[in-house]
This record gives structure tokens, C-alpha cells and sequence, in this order.
């Protein structure tokens, strides 16, 4: 089976025990015969852009972040529709039976929504608290996702983040 790992960090960059765990996890469907193929955040790139070839096994850090602490409306859109053009283009150049999405924190939802849109199988590994952040039930959070679903360019609509792994 061809599987694509996307996650906001991945080994050797991360920021507690639940990346490690996805790269265990795809170590370990790697050893079963599976071939793995990582998407992740940009974190030791200076420059990501789309241009990369994949190897096996070997993360291709391009997704950008989102700065929460200094970011608007546009930075936010900007980096959404990068992560999604970005997730697209794996998909397609990939053709992956399942997606495995580890942390999507900073990363945005971008890579569920290109995910959901190509119709391709996937799984969540929930590990820490990124899913309650897309999922708020606060009014401004429900206003921006109902914004973001209606309105043609930004990168939204309605996130089904099912079948989970809870750890």
C-alpha cells in the first residue's frame, strides 16, 4: 500500500513525543512491506517551494506555517492556499491508497480539505489538541469555517476527519 504521511513536523525536528510517534508509526508500516512517503512542515528549509521530487521514507519539508502570534487574515490565507497547492501536487504525483495525517497544528487544514476533494482514503492520528482547534465550537471559529466555506478563494468547505486513531 502506498501511503502518504503529511504532518506538521516530522524527526529529527519536533516538539513533544506525538511526532516521534508518527515517524514510529510509519517506520513501522514501512517494515510491513508498505512505502511511505512524508509531507511535513518546512521547519529547517529556508526557502520551501513546490519543486521537490520524492523519495521513500525521506520527508519533503515544504508546508508552511502559520505565525499565530503575528499573523492576519492574509498571512493565514496565504499560507493556506501554499500548504494546499502543495498537498495537491503530492496527491496527485503520489496516487496514495490512504493519507495518514499526523499534527496539523500551524499547518492548517488545507492538506484534509485536498485530501477530501481527490476522494483519497484517510486517517487521523490524534495525539494532542490540533483537532480542537479546528474544531471550536466559539462563534468566531464557526463564522470563519462557515466563511470559509462558502466564499470561492479561500481553501474550506466541510472537514470530515474520520476514521480517528486516538492515542
Amino acid at each position: 500500500m502506498r501511503i502518504l504521511c503529511i504532518s506538521n513536523y516530522y524527526p529529527p525536528y519536533f516538539e513533544g513525543g506525538y511526532e516521534i510517534s508518527v515517524k514510529e508509526s510509519m517506520d513501522y508500516l514501512a517494515e510491513m512491506g508498505h512505502e511511505i512517503f512524508i509531507l511535513c512542515g518546512s521547519k529547517g528549509v529556508a526557502n520551501p517551494s513546490l519543486n521537490w521530487e520524492y523519495i521513500p521514507r525521506e520527508p519533503v519539508r515544504t508546508l508552511k506555517y502559520i505565525n499565530y502570534q503575528h499573523s492576519s487574515f492574509m498571512d493565514k490565507h496565504k499560507v493556506e492556499v501554499f500548504n494546499y497547492k502543495a498537498t495537491i501536487k503530492a496527491l496527485k504525483q503520489l496516487c496514495p491508497d490512504l493519507v495518514y495525517f499526523g499534527n496539523m497544528k500551524a499547518i492548517s487544514i488545507a492538506p484534509v480539505i485536498a485530501a477530501q476533494n481527490l476522494k483519497i482514503p484517510r486517517i487521523f492520528d490524534v495525539g494532542d489538541i490540533w483537532l480542537r482547534i479546528y474544531t471550536s465550537p466559539s462563534l468566531k471559529s464557526r463564522l470563519f469555517r462557515f466563511l470559509k466555506r462558502i466564499l470561492p478563494f479561500t481553501v474550506g468547505g466541510d472537514i470530515h476527519l474520520d476514521p480517528v486513531i486516538i492515542v
